[in-house]
């Protein structure tokens, strides 16, 4: 059950950071500048936690027919 209230508090704490953000880009008198200090710090938390972050792009290909299941 502890392990349970940890997380709890642990996404609690994420959730009310997110909103900050969200009314902080909302209300910023430059949103670009907004964006990349957010991207920037994101960066560096990733990079201290080690996390890889590979690129990449989805594409549709609408050639492409449907398969039957």
């Amino acid at each position: 059950m502890n392990r349970r209230k940890q997380i709890l508090r642990q996404r609690g704490g994420e959730v009310a950071k997110a909103g900050r953000m969200f009314f902080e880009a909302l209300f910023s008198p430059d949103p670009g500048a907004f964006f990349n200090e957010k991207g920037k710090e994101l960066e560096r938390e990733l990079a201290d936690r080690r996390v890889i972050i590979a690129d990449g792009e989805i594409v549709d290909d609408d050639s492409e027919k449907p398969r039957r299941r």
